[in-house]
């Protein structure tokens, strides 16, 4: 084993093979006059070697790796829920992963952590239902092949694009906070008027936006995030779709570059069209609807053939698809969802 290859190894010591200090390049040091010669000198540096290195590691042990088993689910869940501020995302190259979003460093590592607390303080976690992924395959696009033809800002058609056979709004849930979270449809409240189809349950009949809305009533109007589980419900749909068609064209999740701390702008040149919004594309595997942070999936997901898209804003209360009648009526009819039908013309809200 060379100089060179024993400094790559961590200094393992070969007792055989030991050469003294010459070997990991100390012979610049002066060893005092009292130190043994020759072939002695090799044994009490050892022995002060094993001593040093048995002193390090009872005084730092080593972080011991965290596996799935090691963790409680709920006391994760909990970790989670008290994370504060934007998520980073890490992008990479094309064709690499590009890291999952990840929760920073909110415990101090030193600490006498849980398996949970030390699995989010040092390796991070994919803010997702799924907390175990590696991370979604996901890179920016250069050139896209197709992207929607797009009406006016704050239009049905503005955000998912003109000329589909139908068009529906999926309402996101009202939470109702009171202990615990109690989600409500829309057509739960007395005073709803779904037959509007711009309206919100936060906007006056004069058309303006009454923000005492949430504090009055004690909830929580859900805004430019897809909820986890009509996300889940939706990307089933949309990938059952897909397979129902036989269609393998590229799959693009566009992500609006306003997003506070991403940086995606960076990502690529390439941009989608949707107007007054800067969309960066990005492509991987459709294995789910991303969300980038706690208060934002992606703005556009479509698939390069066309089929149909889905978008929503930061400031929207509900997401938008666009598809031939016969996929937009599944939303219509699950029953896990509530949906609305309206024209490309409309306004979103």
């Amino acid at each position: 084993m060379t100089r060179d290859e024993t400094r790559s190894a961590d200094y393992l010591i070969d007792w055989r093979s030991w050469r003294g200090p010459k070997q990991f390049g100390w012979h610049e040091l002066s060893a005092p006059r009292w130190w043994p010669r020759g072939e002695r000198a090799r044994f009490p540096l050892l022995f002060v070697t094993a001593l040093a290195v048995k002193t390090r590691f009872a005084l730092f042990p080593p972080t011991p790796d965290v596996t799935e088993d090691d963790v409680d689910e709920a006391e994760l869940e909990a970790l989670l829920d008290e994370m504060l501020g934007t998520l980073p995302m890490e992008l990479a190259p094309a064709g690499q992963r590009a890291g999952a979003v990840r929760v920073g460093f909110s415990v101090d590592p030193d600490a006498d952590l849980t398996p949970a607390q030390r699995l989010v303080a040092e390796r991070g976690v994919r803010v997702r239902a799924d907390h175990w992924s590696d991370g979604f395959a996901l890179h920016p696009v250069d050139v896209l092949a197709w992207q929607p033809s797009f009406g006016g800002f704050s239009t049905v058609d503005g955000l998912v694009g003109r000329g589909f056979d139908a068009y529906a709004r999926i309402l996101h849930p009202i939470e109702k906070r009171d202990g615990d979270i109690t989600r409500l449809r829309w057509s739960a409240l007395p005073d709803a008027r779904l037959d509007e189809p711009g309206w919100r349950p936060d906007r006056r009949p004069d058309g303006s936006i009454d923000f005492d809305f949430e504090s009055e009533r004690g909830v929580e109007l859900v805004e430019g995030v897809i909820p986890e589980p009509e996300r889940r419900v939706i990307h089933q749909l949309l990938r059952d779709d897909l397979r129902r068609r036989a269609d393998a064209s590229r799959i693009v999740q566009g992500i609006w570059a306003g997003i506070g701390g991403l940086g995606v702008e960076g990502a690529t040149q390439c941009r989608i069209d949707q107007p007054e919004r800067e969309i960066v594309p990005f492509t991987g595997a459709f294995d789910e609807i991303v969300l980038v942070d706690d208060w934002h999936t992606v703005s556009i997901v479509y698939p390069e053939s066309g089929a149909w898209c889905l978008a929503n804003d930061t400031d929207l209360v509900s997401t938008y698809l666009a598809a031939d009648a016969s996929l937009a009526q599944r939303f219509l009819d699950d029953p896990r969802l509530e949906c609305l039908v309206v024209g490309p013309e409309n306004q979103v809200g």
